[in-house]
């Protein structure tokens, strides 16, 4: 392998003997060697990293997908709950205008009954002489 002498005139370096004895092949191979071995390391890098983003796009269209459900859920409730409110004041509305025709007709039944009542008793009242003369 090495003589003592190479590693006494280069005791820091071990690989500058190892170049001298070297032919300009196994040089190039040793090149070529450390350039894959950075190529193949490069591409483990970007792999990993591309794993990393598709990860990463994955939990945001997750996210994304859940915010937009639960902004539906919010938009359905509130368009329930003024559909709710619709639909108890238009029975609200309904009912208001069937107390005020009720109490209209009770009004008249009301009016009526008093006018039986005066004439079967014969009594005569303003109104009663009012109402007789057609004012």
């Amino acid at each position: 392998m090495l003589a003592d002498e190479d590693l006494a005139m280069n005791p820091s370096g071990k690989i500058a003997p190892l170049l001298r004895r070297m032919g300009w092949r196994e040089g190039l191979i040793i090149v070529l060697l450390a350039v894959v071995a950075v190529l193949s390391w490069q591409v483990r890098v970007q792999a990993r990293e591309r794993s990393d983003l598709s990860d990463e796009l994955l939990h945001e269209k997750q996210a994304h997908a859940l915010t937009k459900l639960q902004l539906n859920t919010v938009e359905f409730r509130a368009a329930n709950r003024e559909l709710a409110t619709d639909v108890r004041k238009d029975d609200l509305d309904k009912r208001i205008v069937e107390q005020a025709q009720r109490a209209e007709e009770l009004e008249a039944e009301a009016e009526d009954l008093r006018q039986r009542l005066i004439r079967e008793t014969n009594c005569v009242t303003p109104r009663s002489i009012r109402n007789a003369e057609g004012l």
